[in-house]
């Protein structure tokens, strides 16, 4: 799977808070991304610094619960 962009991101205070999850290990693009990084385990509310990676296109985005997030398809 070829790598098609690498960023950091900056996620500020209170990220967990809003916006909706779409996927579990594998997220959508149109992800809060801060609130995916938390339901990844990668940051928590506090905020912090996340690396995006983008890989490709997926079409299977299953669901979960983590870190007290619920994420959806």
């Amino acid at each position: 799977m070829p790598i098609l962009l690498v960023s950091r991101i900056y996620c500020p205070r209170g990220c967990a808070q809003t916006g909706t999850v779409i996927g579990s290990v594998v997220y959508h693009q149109l992800s809060a991304l801060c609130r995916a990084a938390v339901h990844a385990g990668r940051l928590n509310n506090a905020g912090g610094t996340v690396t995006l990676v983008a890989t490709g296109n997926f079409a299977d985005f299953g669901a979960s619960m983590a870190n007290g997030i619920q994420s959806v398809t």
